[in-house]
């Protein structure tokens, strides 16, 4: 009789641990689900944002945004459509082609550090010849935004801000093809103004060649947080900014605290941007 209990006893022991077993997995497997759904659903609430340029130091002028948006936790991706190896050498260390290029691409990296961006990415298409290249530019911008698939791409306005052709080319681009991700940077006339004043107090004259009319700009995005980060950034491009443009500049934003942004009619969800923005 004592044996037959212990047996029974037994059997209800292994019978509750089986029980206790099951649960335990069954909880487990559902703590695994869950965070599946979390990481699932904070990838698809996540935005990225490619801005596409032309030049390295392009991202100049609208950094103080690129390094809100990434600070605000988006990934920002510059994409440089050339390398500027026909730039000038202002170190006059005698650098061009691609020498200057070389190491233009290396302040750009040092740059984007600075902001607290990605990495950038070179596409070493022959610069100031990107009126000869728009398929192929084109085509290649088509490749990165598929792959990327980003909320938003940055670029120049229509004019480029410097009336740079290859600026325009990038910017007629990005409206051609990916005009409901578009998002623009400029400066209006009232800061084109700023900008050129600020320049004449070091005896450096300066003048914005396309700036935006002030109602064409639809964002005005306060970017005072991060005023030493813009100056620090234009300040790794060493081979492009001598210390009088340093200077000018360092004047211009400590004065002007937000940068302008123009956002398509076309651009989808616009109200989320808005959220990074704010």
């Amino acid at each position: 009789m004592k044996e037959l209990v212990v047996k029974e006893v037994a059997l209800k022991d292994k019978s509750c641990h089986r029980i206790g077993l099951l649960v335990f997995v069954a909880i487990f497997l559902c703590g695994l689900s869950s965070c599946q759904f979390s990481r699932e659903q904070r990838m698809k609430e996540s935005y990225s944002v490619l801005v596409l340029l032309a030049h390295p130091d392009d991202e100049t002028w609208v950094s103080g945004t690129l390094a809100k948006l990434a600070d605000r936790g988006l990934e920002v991706i510059p994409v440089y459509a050339t390398s500027g190896g026909k730039g000038s050498d202002r170190l006059d260390l005698g650098l061009s082609g691609t020498k200057l290029a070389k190491m233009r691409e290396l302040e750009a990296i040092k740059a984007c550090q600075v902001l607290g961006v990605s990495p950038p990415i070179f596409l070493r298409f022959a610069d100031g010849k990107l009126t000869h290249l728009q398929s192929q530019l084109s085509n290649k911008f088509k490749v990165i935004v598929e792959r990327v698939n980003p909320a938003w791409v940055i670029s120049f306005m229509q004019g480029g801000i410097t009336g740079n052709r290859d600026h325009r080319i990038v910017s007629k681009l990005i409206t051609r093809d990916h005009s409901t991700r578009a998002v623009y940077f400029g400066l209006s006339d009232t800061r084109a103004r700023s900008l050129s004043h600020a320049a004449q107090k070091f005896d450096f004259n300066y003048s914005v060649t396309a700036p935006v009319d002030d109602n064409e700009v639809t964002h005005r995005v306060d970017v005072s947080q991060y005023t030493h980060l813009r100056i620090q950034a234009m300040s790794q491009h060493i081979s492009q900014f001598p210390p009088v443009m340093i200077n000018a500049f360092t004047d211009f934003v400590s004065a002007s605290s937000f940068e302008e942004l123009v956002v398509s009619d076309d651009v989808e969800n616009p109200k989320a941007l808005e959220k990074y923005l704010d």
